[in-house]
């Protein structure tokens, strides 16, 4: 009778541990189950196959026309900039982005008087397409800040910015070099 008391304790033993192993597996089983569902794709219920998706995706172009522009944020509401480069230190809810459709080198961030340049307030060495030089300033109507860059081919350009009357554009004006 003792030899059959010790196996009948080491079988339960051993039940009890593989009721908890089981019902470990179950869990763990069960959690990715739910986790893979929630993410499946939507079922489509007309017989048209979508087209699959590329890996490749077209390289992001800019689509005005010059090689250079001001936009305000609200006006480019889904670009992130993958550089930026900050002039100003005031927290302004629309700080204009100056943005490039080309590579300009030379850049000139600088104070506009009378309708010329004036102060250079900060260089910055190139710029590329989806970068961006954000001016935390408020514009005036009447530009009294400027910029002036080289394009690719090596011309000069010289803007004062400035914005509408509204507030709902900048405004750019060449000025005289």
């Amino acid at each position: 009778m003792k030899s059959n008391k010790k196996t009948n304790i080491v079988l339960s033993v051993l039940a009890v541990f593989l009721a908890i192993v089981a019902t470990a597996l179950i869990a763990v089983s069960a959690k990715s189950a739910f986790v893979s569902s929630r993410y499946e794709p939507p079922v489509i219920e007309n017989d048209q196959k979508l087209p699959e998706k590329e890996e490749e995706q077209e390289p992001f172009e800019m689509w005005f026309d010059e090689a250079f522009a001001v936009f305000y944020p609200k006006q480019l509401p889904d670009l992130y900039p993958t550089r930026a480069v900050f002039y100003g230190d005031l927290d302004t809810k629309q700080p204009p982005f100056c943005l490039c459709s080309e590579k300009i080198t030379d850049i000139e961030i600088f104070s506009v008087a009378n309708g010329k340049k004036d102060k250079e307030l900060m260089k910055v060495e190139y710029l590329e397409p989806m970068e961006a030089i954000i001016l935390k300033v408020e514009l005036s109507e009447n530009p009294d800040i400027g910029i002036s860059f080289k394009d690719a081919g090596g011309k000069k350009h010289s803007y004062g910015i400035a914005r509408n009357a509204d507030d709902s554009e900048v405004v750019l004006t060449k000025l005289a070099k």
